[in-house]
């Protein structure tokens, strides 16, 4: 079957949308990825990439991990 392929979570839109709070699908989709060992990258912009930082870890135990945050700010003098 060969090595599993990376997968990108949040090509479009974010994955921890107010809505994930409550069905947890991220987290079920982590869960699965990690118990394959499949590489996963997300980019996030909420702060509940938090509640998975324990699969997160897992997958990051494997080199099969990638999270990227995306800051936004309204302070100009904040990204010197």
């Amino acid at each position: 079957m060969g090595q599993p392929k990376p997968i990108a979570i949040s090509g479009v839109t974010g994955p921890y949308q107010p809505a994930e709070s409550h069905f947890s699908l991220t987290r079920v989709c982590l869960e699965v990825l990690a118990e394959c060992s499949n590489p996963v990258g997300i980019v996030a912009k909420n702060y509940l990439v938090t509640r998975d930082i324990d699969i997160l870890k897992e997958l990051a135990e494997q080199h099969a991990a990638v999270v990227a945050l995306s800051i936004t700010t309204l302070d100009p003098n904040l990204p010197e």
